[in-house]
């Protein structure tokens, strides 16, 4: 195995490791929602998730600050 083949296995280890953690999902699926719909619909989703999650609540509060920039 090479050092490039070395470091693609636990690349793909990381990831699959990430993607079992329930705020990863949690993160995914809301970047989703903010694709596909306006920012009422899932913004108290994200507030509610952010509580216990602090990499949620630094994105909600970059959310916040996006949405005092464009008043909507």
């Amino acid at each position: 195995m090479t050092l490039f083949d070395t470091y693609i296995h636990y690349k793909v280890i990381y990831l699959d490791h990430l993607l079992s953690q329930h705020w990863v999902l949690t993160l995914i699926h809301c970047l989703i929602l903010f694709r596909v719909s306006k920012w009422e619909c899932v913004f108290n989703d994200v507030m509610t998730f952010a509580i216990s999650t602090k990499y949620l609540l630094y994105i909600r509060l970059s959310f916040t600050s996006q949405l005092s920039a464009t008043g909507n």
